[in-house]
């Protein structure tokens, strides 16, 4: 009986140590088709409170597919843009470490046209910008979700990756 405990109790604890990983690691649902690298690994606020914190990260698709997001400038309408954006409303946003396996959303600039889907194709490489307000300290990371749908569509299948984590002081 005190062997099957100690087995069990060594199988959770190896289920616990994965599922633990899996949330901290870049590709939340194990995809790795795409890779967020922020420019910096420390971000800071300057001393004027009023100021919006600008975070700056590349998107590359590891992949020979094509897939869509919620990140690009609505205003163009076009499927193919250079420069996405993360923030209120869109398919990318910044995430806040809460605990060791949990992270939260945090308030980020809003888009004023709103955020228009794009494609992000095989073997590309995207700019991603945002604004941070109000002030968020700790530790960070970019979360996005992407499909490989350019519709939107109930039930369809949906990816996450989320990029290195990042402190802003």
């Amino acid at each position: 009986m005190k062997s099957l405990a100690a087995g069990l109790a060594i199988a959770l604890f190896a289920l616990a140590g994965c599922a633990s990983k899996k949330v901290v690691g870049p590709s939340v649902d194990g995809s790795g088709f795409l890779t967020i690298q922020t420019e910096q690994t420390e971000y800071s606020w300057s001393s004027d409170p009023q100021e919006w914190l600008g975070v700056n990260a590349t998107i590359h698709n590891n992949s020979d597919r094509t897939f869509y997001a919620s990140i690009g400038d609505r205003m163009y309408s076009s499927l193919d843009q250079e420069l996405l954006y993360f923030g209120d409303n869109a398919d990318a946003t910044i995430e806040k470490r809460v605990t060791p396996e949990s992270w939260a959303p945090v308030r980020t600039g809003p888009l004023i046209e709103g955020a228009g889907v794009i494609a992000i194709r095989p073997g590309q490489t995207y700019s991603l910008t945002g604004n941070l307000a109000p002030r968020s300290v700790g530790t960070h990371r970019i979360r996005l979700d992407f499909t490989d749908q350019p519709e939107i569509v109930p039930g369809r299948k949906t990816y996450r990756e989320v990029s290195n984590s990042f402190a802003i002081r």
